[in-house]
């Protein structure tokens, strides 16, 4: 059995994607037109574990991108016009060993104003053999201009049936006989990411007890808890001393729980076009890859110190 299931079934096609009929079938009938009618500029948006990624890596097979001509950047990274020169210089490059050139820009709302900017040009006179895809779970920070040189294809969130028939699928395919009551357990707690169904299963499949599995993934359920009760703290304008202790007890990845405040306080937002919602959401626009624990905690403390200037 493989050691890393998320790698093993990550898709390669389209017919083994799970969920996300509409988008498929729109970026097929894309695809289906003459080369020079196909699109060069993409944007997808969608939660973080959708697929934006998958797709983009798909439709470079289709168009038969060899890997030595497909460029992955991280905007979360490097999001300055340094990136999108170097992005530029490489684009101008005849592929090397397929037929096009593929360059996916991840987490794409991460670039700089500036360097948005300077991508504009880019997009609008791309070499005829490069497609540009632009990735983001945050398409309201991109600006207006770039969306209209781009065909936007929005990825959703799987349906926890649907997670679930992907986890039996992959269970059955690796022979192993998990309990139908961790299969549903997983569905519910991966929060609608592909990506984190699979992984929780990669992390329960060879527990033999039931018991245990369905542990291991309550403690999963518990760090979304303890997120959602951090959540409520700020909403409610709770004392620091209750807001540090939630932080303290967070066994929660500082990216994940940044993501899942984010997702929290978006549907408040929407609901209630709540304006306390809209300055966490600030307060939390910024990613935690190098600061950590530490960037959360500092996240939390200006929200506290707003509310508490009242």
């Amino acid at each position: 059995m493989s050691n890393s299931l998320p790698l093993k079934y990550r898709p390669e096609y389209f017919d083994e994607v799970y969920g996300n009929d509409a988008a498929i079938k729109s970026v097929e009938s894309m695809l289906d037109r003459d080369f020079k009618n196909i699109p060069k500029s993409w944007l997808f948006t969608g939660a973080s574990g959708c697929g934006k990624t998958t797709m983009v890596r798909i439709i470079a097979r289709i168009l038969e991108c060899a890997d030595t001509d497909y460029h992955e950047y991280n905007a979360a990274n490097t999001n300055g016009v340094d990136t999108i020169r170097e992005i530029n210089a490489t684009s101008r490059l005849s592929p090397m060993g397929g037929k096009v050139k593929v360059i996916l820009l991840d987490e794409a709302h991460q670039l700089t104003s500036a360097a948005q900017n300077a991508m504009l040009k880019m997009l609008e006179d791309s070499p005829r053999l490069t497609f540009f895809f632009l990735a983001t779970t945050n398409p309201e920070k991109m600006i207006p201009a770039i969306k209209t040189r781009c065909v936007a294809v929005n990825m959703k969130s799987l349906p926890s049936n649907t997670a679930y028939s992907l986890v039996k699928d992959i269970a059955e395919a690796e022979k192993v006989a998990v309990p139908n009551s961790v299969l549903k357990a997983i569905s519910m707690a991966c929060g609608g990411s592909a990506r984190e169904a699979v992984k929780l299963l990669d992390q329960v499949i060879d527990i033999e007890k039931e018991e245990d599995a369905l542990d291991m993934i309550e403690k999963t359920i518990s760090c979304e808890t303890s997120v959602r009760d951090l959540c409520m703290a700020m909403m409610e304008e709770k004392p620091w001393k209750i807001l540090s202790k939630i932080i303290t007890d967070l066994d929660s990845d500082p990216e994940a729980a940044r993501r899942s405040i984010q997702g929290w306080f978006s549907k408040v937002l929407l609901d209630k076009g709540d304006i306390k919602s809209a300055m966490i959401l600030e307060a939390f626009s910024e990613n935690y890859f190098d600061s950590g624990k530490a960037g959360l905690i500092l996240s939390c403390f200006s929200v506290f110190t707003e509310y508490s200037r009242k």
